[in-house]
């Protein structure tokens, strides 16, 4: 018996349309997820999340130190509120395993959910603290070299107690924060591996 014929039109269309996963489209169409996936990037498909969205306008137009100053708080900000979602999610970890076991029980296969498990994983976790503790690193390396306090070479570096009069209350409150987080890390020569 002959294998009926691919409605790549209807599997297009429910692929741009949004909420269907690629697994649902396989199943029902009966081919293998990656075949679509191959054919939706060979033909340039693309799914509501995945729609280039407009860039917000993040710097106004400012030149100099104040474009500076603005980059780098933007990028603490946003380094504390990765730092608080790992945290959130370090916190909740059984929630987040019962809720994978929940989604992937009627799987077929268990690759989905061994996925999922790593994807929540203590390495994985260890693995974004350490990215999100070398980005604090560079923020803070930034905003010394932007307020002079960098101590170029046969300088004398700043005491501390100028350094942190020269910071605002919030900056201080978020150097604490990435303080304690580093503080928490284990000692030694594993420690930054």
């Amino acid at each position: 018996m002959a294998r009926p014929r691919t409605d790549w039109t209807a599997i297009e269309a429910a692929y741009r349309g949004g909420p269907v996963s690629v697994q649902d489209l396989a199943r029902t169409h009966g081919l293998h997820p990656d075949t679509i996936r191959r054919r939706a990037r060979g033909e340039g498909w693309t799914r509501p999340s995945e729609l280039p969205t407009p860039e917000p306008d993040l710097l106004p137009p400012a030149r100099g130190a104040e474009a500076r100053r603005i980059v780098i708080e933007q990028g603490q900000a946003v380094t504390l509120r990765l730092l608080d979602e790992l945290h959130a999610a370090s916190a909740r970890i059984g929630e987040l395993e019962g809720l994978i076991a929940a989604a992937t029980a009627a799987d077929d296969e268990p690759s989905r959910r061994e996925a999922l498990e790593r994807a929540v994983s203590l390495p994985r976790r260890s693995a974004a603290l350490r990215d999100i503790a070398a980005a604090a690193r560079l923020w803070i390396d930034l905003e010394r070299q932007a307020l002079g306090l960098d101590g170029g070479a046969g300088e004398q570096a700043p005491r501390i107690d100028v350094a942190l009069r020269l910071l605002g209350p919030e900056q201080r409150e978020q150097l604490r924060r990435i303080a304690d987080v580093l503080a928490a890390r284990p000692a030694g020569p594993a420690a930054g591996a």
